[in-house]
Order: structure tokens, then C-alpha cells, then sequence
């Protein structure tokens, strides 16, 4: 082999060993910018957890609170507001609401009350924002009851404990209490005034008993004219209303029969019975 075949063997090599680092070289990069690489990870529900961070589980949707259901209930003797309110699991202040009552202790036999179960919807009260002080408070900030909570963790208006775990509790609907009428239904005609003429024509009618609803109670002559009472509360102590022949629009005091013409003569016979039909009173029209 002569010298400058020797020297061109060497130079080859070198060519190709240069080859060979650049190749490995190269490809060392590459995969080195590879795992440099930024990887989009996509944003929204759905999309997975990125490593190193804490996936947060998704907000559940706010579900609207039932709308209560309406039932009626007709209160017996011993019964009070405080008992009803515990046997049906609604607060004294609901039920006062949705029947319009403004004295926790006043309830009579038969009235019918409305029992709004699961409770009212909260009106807005619109109150203005007090001034911060620096004056501590003294006492922590009772906590608002939900709905849910157990009326026996709910104070009374009254003052009067609810029955705890520890104590008893008491049956609501067994003993008396003050808050019911103990006189019976005592309602009667007591006088027909302005007989035959339809502008002055009306009938008296007086409550000596118990508070009562008149609703659907009937007053008639001994011709077949029958009116029907509309719901209206006739309390006791003497309270009165009076029936109209003519015509008007009715009161807590004068109701209306709209008739065109006077019923009321003489020897007419006035009869007052209840909804069942069963008779009050009878007031017989003299001369």
C-alpha cells in the first residue's frame, strides 16, 4: 500500500466518523426538543386534570325549592295553633300568614285553616342598613332556621317551650284549652225589616254563639226564594249581619241578594239553615 493510499483511508474514516457523531447528535436534539414540546390542554368541563394540579369537582346546579303544598284542616275541640302547627311540622308564624289570622289564641270549633306544608315563601323586608360601631356585641348572632329545621329547635312566638328529647311532648289534640268557644252554634233571625218595599227590605241576623262561617248556609221564604251565604265569618257577641234584597256589593256587615223585586210580605215564614240543611232558626213576618 503506498503512502497516499494509506493517507485517503484515514481521511474516509475521519469523513465518516464526523458522519456518524453529527447523526448522533442530531437526533439527540431532537428528542431532546421533543419533551420540550407544549402540549395544549383544553379548558372547560370535560376536560382531563393537567398533572401537578387538583382536579375541583363541578358546582351542582341549584336545584329551586318546592313550592308548598296547600291542605286544609278543620280544628276540633282541644286544639290550639301551637298543637296544629306541630302535628302538620310548619311554624306558628306560616300559619297565621296563610290564614290571615292576627292572634295566635283565637281559633274556634270548625274553623277551617289552610296549612301551607313546607312552609311560605319569605317576603323581602326592605330595612335600612345599620351604621358599623365599635360597640362589641354581646352575644353571637342567632343563626337563621331553615325550612328543614326540626320544630322543636325553632323558638315559639308564645314563650312556650317546645317538647324536647327530654321532656314528653304533649298530644296537641288531648286536654282543653282557653282558646276555643265553649258556647254552641246559636245563630238566629231577629228581624225583617222594610217588608214589600225591594230599597229598605233586609234581613237581621245575629250570632249568640261561637264565632261561625256562614258559607253556604241558606236563609228562605215559603215561596222557594233561597239565598246562599258566601264564606263569611260571623263572630259572637252578638255580632250581626244583614241581607239585602236589592241590590249592592257585600260587606263583612251587609250582604246582597240582587234580586229585581221585594220577597218579604205578610205571613211570610223566613227560614235560616246551615250547609248540611239542618234548621237554625225560623221567623215568622206578623201583620
Amino acid at each position: 500500500m503506498t503512502k497516499r493510499q494509506t493517507v485517503f483511508i484515514i481521511v474516509v474514516n475521519a469523513a465518516i466518523s464526523l458522519v456518524i457523531s453529527l447523526s448522533v447528535s442530531l437526533i439527540m436534539l431532537y428528542v431532546f426538543l421533543l419533551s420540550l414540546e407544549v402540549v395544549e390542554v383544553p379548558v372547560g368541563p370535560g376536560a382531563p386534570a393537567q398533572a401537578g394540579s387538583t382536579a375541583l369537582p363541578p358546582q351542582a346546579a341549584a336545584t329551586p325549592s318546592p313550592k308548598p303544598t296547600m291542605t286544609t284542616y278543620i280544628v276540633q275541640a282541644g286544639d290550639s295553633l301551637s298543637g296544629i302547627a306541630f302535628q302538620f311540622d310548619v311554624t306558628v308564624e306560616d300559619l297565621m300568614r296563610a290564614n290571615g289570622l292576627t292572634d295566635a289564641d283565637l281559633l274556634f270549633v270548625g274553623q277551617e285553616l289552610i296549612i301551607p306544608i313546607g312552609g311560605l315563601p319569605e317576603t323581602p323586608a326592605f330595612t335600612p342598613i345599620p351604621t358599623p360601631t365599635k360597640t362589641p356585641i354581646p352575644f353571637e348572632p342567632p343563626t337563621p332556621l331553615s325550612t328543614g329545621t326540626p320544630l322543636s329547635a325553632q323558638p315559639t312566638p308564645s314563650g312556650i317551650p317546645l317538647p324536647s328529647s327530654e321532656t314528653p311532648a304533649p298530644s296537641p289534640t288531648k286536654g282543653s284549652t282557653p282558646t276555643i268557644f265553649a258556647k254552641p252554634v246559636d245563630v238566629e233571625i231577629t228581624e225583617i225589616v222594610g217588608a214589600g218595599n225591594i230599597a229598605e227590605e233586609m234581613v237581621i241576623i245575629t250570632n249568640r254563639g261561637q264565632p261561625v262561617n256562614l258559607e253556604g248556609w241558606t236563609l228562605s221564604d215559603l215561596q222557594d226564594n233561597v239565598y246562599t251565604f258566601p264564606g263569611i265569618l260571623l263572630w259572637s257577641n252578638d255580632a250581626s249581619v244583614r241581607v239585602h234584597t236589592g241590590l249592592g256589593e257585600n260587606t263583612a256587615t251587609d250582604l246582597y241578594w240582587k234580586l229585581d223585586k221585594a220577597v218579604w210580605k205578610t205571613g211570610d215564614k223566613a227560614t235560616l239553615a246551615d250547609k248540611n240543611g239542618k234548621i237554625n232558626s225560623v221567623y215568622e213576618l206578623g201583620d
